[in-house]
């Protein structure tokens, strides 16, 4: 897992940050990867990082943001093509909804290539797909399903 960061709201009428209102939401959403194309870590070493950071085992401002993302606070938006990870995904959010006190992760996956095998799922959980390439192209094996 590769943390993305923090994305921010803002205007694109205004023409700097410093403009009053330019700011909507200083703090959007939460933003990690989890890549299938690399030998490490595993897809499921990473699964089970991010899986302890929605549990709480971790400090500072990364523990925060991860616990408000837990709890509903703020989306959280993971970058991936694969349906392999999607559908891990799902039975974490699950998982860590029926652990956390007041757990209700708005989850979003972004890329999403593979993301049309799992609709319906997708749909009764009610978590987003941001499509980032209209024509997919698989580059590795793992992504034959696109």
């Amino acid at each position: 897992m590769f943390l993305g960061g923090l994305s921010a709201a803002f205007s694109l009428g205004s023409p700097s940050r410093l403009t009053t209102g330019a700011i909507i939401k200083p703090v959007a959403a939460l933003h990690v990867s989890i890549v299938d194309y690399v030998k490490q870590p595993s897809v499921s070493m990473q699964i089970a990082a991010l899986r302890s950071l929605l549990l709480g085992k971790s400090e500072g401002d990364v523990g925060v943001y991860f616990n408000k993302a837990a709890k509903g606070g703020i989306p959280l938006v993971v970058d991936t093509q694969s349906a392999d990870v999607i559908a891990t995904l799902l039975a974490l959010k699950e998982e860590v909804e029926g652990i956390v006190d007041g757990g209700l992760i708005r989850l979003v996956i972004a890329g999403g290539a593979e993301a049309h095998l799992l609709a319906k799922e997708l749909g009764e959980a009610q978590v987003g797909v941001i499509f980032t390439r209209p024509r997919a192209f698989p580059l590795t094996w793992g992504g034959r399903r696109m």
